[in-house]
């Protein structure tokens, strides 16, 4: 779901990576330190404005890039100031 963020979490990417690993929403949980509420709200597009740094957390568990799990929202005439 779209955030205020400047990127779009794929929370079925999550599920998808998750569930190849046998995994439950528990066991991510526990591998990252989050509570299971917090990934079942992140998979399911419940949680638009999750941190970058707790992407990183489930991407590195889950074996992936982060860029694996969302898509940037930067307009291409985008720059830096």
């Amino acid at each position: 779901m779209k955030g205020e963020t400047g990127y779009t979490v794929h929370g079925m990417r999550i599920r998808t990576r998750r569930q190849r690993k046998g995994w439950r929403q528990e066991d991510l949980a526990k591998a990252t330190g989050l509570q299971t509420g917090t990934i079942s709200r992140i998979e399911t597009g419940y949680h638009p404005n999750t941190q970058l740094r707790t992407i990183g957390a489930i991407a590195g568990v889950l074996g992936c890039s982060v860029d694996d799990l969302l898509t940037w929202n930067i307009p291409l005439d985008w720059e830096a100031s």
